[in-house]
């Protein structure tokens, strides 16, 4: 008897642990539910307070125009699931993930990508100048930047030797020194220093150039979008005033086809009149 209570007390025990197990489950559910809740709702936010004609942004593509497809493809899909309707309880979810779908169509069609890219491309070649004005004044930058490449010619001479180089090697290593600027001077045709190459290609990789970066791109973006709408006003001008002269002109054509009918009409009661008046002028001269 005392086995069988003592047994009894055992599976009471573990259907209590088995139900306290079961609420920490329940309670673990919960809380990662509204963990989810929140970083759905954030990341709307962040949606609707980006820049909306930058697509990457809105995707939070932060390597903007050097992201692959797939990357932007699997971006795509992450943030668009935090942002759907169905899952969000944001209540401008739907606005969030209309911004969402017209940014990845954008990147999807070619010649949106491409002037998007050309405008980045095009704030980082300015950034990239501006930088240049201040580093080559800087003696420390350009001493780490001369310290860099050295070092990288002494590696590779050693490497060369190693390797059994053949006579004129030393020119190699120093040929090596130097490289033309794919990160620092992308587009301008420059040769640049490895040491001042790989300063650049740290500092661009860096949070701080990425949010200048961005900002520049708002601006170019900016000023594209105001050209283009401030053309589109003046072709609506012009639109609207050749059709304003083509509606003149077929009023004008109307007067003229409906004073031609008239007279065309009153040509016979001219002539009858006239043949009146000759009449009476002969009878006239007769008396």
């Amino acid at each position: 008897t005392t086995t069988s209570r003592g047994g009894g007390g055992g599976g009471v025990g573990l259907d209590k642990d088995r139900d306290s197990g079961k609420g920490a489950e329940a309670l673990l559910r919960e809380f990662m539910l509204d963990v989810s809740d929140a970083r759905r709702t954030a990341e709307c936010d962040r949606v609707l307070g980006c820049f909306k004609l930058n697509p990457y942004e809105i995707l939070s593509l932060w390597k903007q125009d050097l992201a692959t497809s797939s990357e932007i493809r699997r971006q795509f899909r992450q943030v668009s699931l935090l942002v759907h309707p169905d899952k969000c309880k944001h209540k401008d979810a739907k606005a969030a993930f209309e911004l969402v779908q017209k940014a990845y169509k954008d990147l999807c069609d070619e010649e949106a990508k491409r002037e998007a890219d050309a405008t980045i491309r095009h704030a980082r070649l300015e950034l990239r100048k501006e930088r240049r004005k201040l580093t080559s004044k800087d003696n420390a930058y350009l001493a780490a930047a001369a310290l860099r490449t050295a070092t990288t010619a002494a590696a590779a001479g050693k490497a060369k030797e190693g390797e059994g180089a053949a006579p004129g090697g030393d020119n190699e290593a120093k040929e090596g020194a130097e490289k033309p600027g794919a990160e620092a001077g992308e587009g301008e045709g420059r040769t640049v220093p490895v040491g001042v190459a790989q300063l650049e290609a740290e500092y661009e990789a860096s949070e701080g150039f990425q949010k200048q970066l961005r900002l520049k791109a708002q601006e170019l973006m900016t000023q594209l979008e105001w050209r283009r709408r401030q053309l589109g006003k003046r072709l609506k001008g012009e639109k609207e005033r050749v059709d304003k002269e083509a509606e003149n002109f077929k009023a004008e054509m109307k007067k003229k086809a409906k004073e031609k009918n008239t007279w065309e009409k009153g040509r016979e009661k001219r002539a009858s009149n006239w043949r009146d008046f000759m009449q009476k002028k002969k009878k006239k001269r007769k008396v």
